[in-house]
């Protein structure tokens, strides 16, 4: 069966039985990239749970419409809404971190400042969080993903660790309170929102996972050889997530 390109539109009218989009970049993959033509289908998805199949009618740099044939059921049923808040590390591992999370079923990313970040908050650039996104929406679309992870503001370690929902430090080693993931596993229930903390690479200041207890935080390790910071994520919310 030939396999039916997907494309993401982020506001999608579906007032009549017809789709209309005004995108350059869908534009460009379907008539420069993937030739395709009147009466080829497409899926559209809007990346927050609307995702349709479309006969193309017109194809053109200034409009794309097609008529709606299908609309696809949700089928990506995630066992729990999982934040992979990461401290933020240099060069381009952001990214890799983004496209791997995205891969294995993360709804949520945020980078945050560690006492030991090479990157400081301060330092985050709005283009950064742009180029971000759109691996996101790359990833998603290659995953066929039904509902996009969430790319969230740049937070300090202080602010993640108070939000409302379970939360879990990550730590490379066995330390004092410490547990394995694995048993962590099995006492969360389904649909359970959690956040997984992921340090920088120095690690967690004694500090940080002092008042990370103090603020109701689980400590986790892992009997596996110590991951680098860009694969701990997608490593441990694949645990998670299995």
């Amino acid at each position: 069966m030939k396999h039916t390109p997907r494309f993401y539109s982020p506001n999608l009218d579906i007032s009549r039985k017809t789709i209309s989009l005004s995108d350059g970049q869908v534009y460009k993959k379907m008539h420069n990239v993937l030739r395709m033509v009147k009466g080829d289908t497409a899926i559209i998805t809007d990346g927050k749970g609307k995702i349709f199949r479309l006969r193309l009618d017109l194809i053109s740099s200034a409009k794309i419409t097609g008529e709606i044939i299908e609309k696809i059921p949700l089928k990506n049923s995630l066992r729990f809404h999982l934040t992979l808040a990461q401290a933020m590390p240099k060069g381009n591992k952001m990214e890799e971190i983004v496209k791997m999370g995205t891969e294995v079923g993360v709804s949520e990313f945020i980078f945050f400042e560690s006492k030991y970040s090479v990157v400081k908050k301060k330092n985050f650039k709005t283009n950064k969080l742009e180029r971000l996104q759109k691996i996101i929406i790359e990833s998603s679309l290659q995953s066929e993903r039904d509902i996009f992870p969430v790319l969230s503001e740049p937070a300090t370690f202080d602010e993640v660790i108070t939000r409302t929902e379970r939360e879990i430090l990550m730590h490379s080693r066995v330390v004092d309170q410490s547990q394995d993931l694995q048993k962590i596993k099995k006492g969360i229930e389904d649909d359970q929102k959690l956040t997984i903390l992921i340090g920088p690479e120095g690690g967690f200041s004694n500090e940080e996972i002092a008042k990370a207890v103090s603020e109701g935080c689980l400590i986790a390790h892992l009997n596996l050889p110590i991951l680098r910071t860009e694969t701990a994520g997608a490593v441990i919310s694949g645990i998670i997530l299995a």
